[in-house]
């Protein structure tokens, strides 16, 4: 029995499946659910994410790559044109009218949550690999389950 259900079901690698397990939980934590998005650590996605961090934010601001990685995620999906790094990192938040703020779960793993106005709500998981952050899973949700809403501080 158990040589056919290798057979059928081909070998998923124990970090495949572990990570499936934490996306999962992740995503659970939210209602109406409209986007779930997975990245790699090592991918062009993740260097066009790290386009705009400097190698001191790297080195010493984990919450500005995080920052910048998340933003220019968010403003890629929604196509909104990128005027220059200073504007990524300072000066759009109001004009594009949206707040965000990032919780630094341990020393591999932070969480971020953004808000627009007009009701649009993200969530993104960032880890570590290599001493540096990369994005790992971004949703767009509704509601988070728990009624507990982030408190979103810039």
């Amino acid at each position: 029995m158990f040589f056919i259900i290798i057979r059928i079901f081909p070998a998923i690698p124990i970090t495949d499946f572990l990570s499936y397990r934490e996306s999962f939980a992740e995503s659970n934590r939210f209602s109406d659910v409209q986007l779930v998005e997975y990245l790699k650590p090592d991918t062009k996605d993740q260097e066009e994410l790290r386009r705009y961090v400097t190698s001191n934010q790297e080195e010493n601001r984990s919450y500005e790559v995080c920052s910048l990685m998340f933003r220019t995620w968010v403003l890629n999906k929604q196509q909104i044109l990128i005027k220059d790094p200073e504007w990524l990192y300072s000066g759009y938040s109001t004009e594009l009218a949206f707040k965000d703020s990032y919780f630094f779960i341990d020393d591999n793993k932070t969480e971020a949550f953004m808000q627009f106005d007009d009701g649009k709500k993200y969530f993104a998981l960032f880890k570590k690999k290599d001493h540096k952050y990369y994005l790992s899973m971004i949703i767009r949700y509704g509601v988070i389950k728990s009624g507990q809403e982030p408190k979103l501080l810039f």
